[in-house]
Formats: C-alpha cells, sequence, structure tokens
C-alpha cells in the first residue's frame, strides 16, 4: 500500500490528483495493520476518488461500516 500510495504522489507530480484504484489490497492484512490501512484511505478519500475492489463480503462490509458507499456488480456466469 505504501508503495502504491508513494507512486501516486510521485505520478501527479504535484499536479491534478489521480483517482486511486486499489483491488483486495488488504485481504491479506491482519486486523491491526487492516484498521491502520483504512484510517489511511479515509484521508485520502477527502482529496481523491478511491475505488476498492473486492470479491469478500466480509471486506465489502468492512468498508461499509467505515463509510464507503458498497456497489455490487453483476458477477461472471461460469459455464459449466
Amino acid at each position: 500500500l505504501a508503495f502504491r500510495l508513494g507512486l501516486l504522489s510521485h505520478l501527479e507530480g504535484g499536479g491534478e490528483l489521480l483517482p486511486l484504484l486499489l483491488d483486495e489490497t488488504f485481504v491479506h492484512f491482519d486486523p491491526g495493520r487492516r484498521q491502520a490501512a483504512w484510517e489511511v484511505l479515509k484521508d485520502l478519500f477527502l482529496d481523491r476518488q478511491i475505488l476498492y475492489f473486492t470479491c469478500h463480503p466480509s471486506m465489502a462490509a468492512e468498508a461499509e461500516e467505515k463509510g464507503a458507499q458498497v456497489m455490487e456488480l453483476p458477477g461472471l456466469q461460469t459455464r459449466r
């Protein structure tokens, strides 16, 4: 996460703020680290759009508890 945030800051170069796209970023974090990461995102959300993708209902619920707007996208149907 720190690397991604640093890269984002570098790419912006003091110009227009870019959106932050995250896909399953916290899924392997322990609860303490995940809580700290949500706090970082909460601060960043004040200035930029953040899109966090997950297929884990528990992660979506946690994001919603932190104030995120959760949107469920239709899944792909698996052919058998």
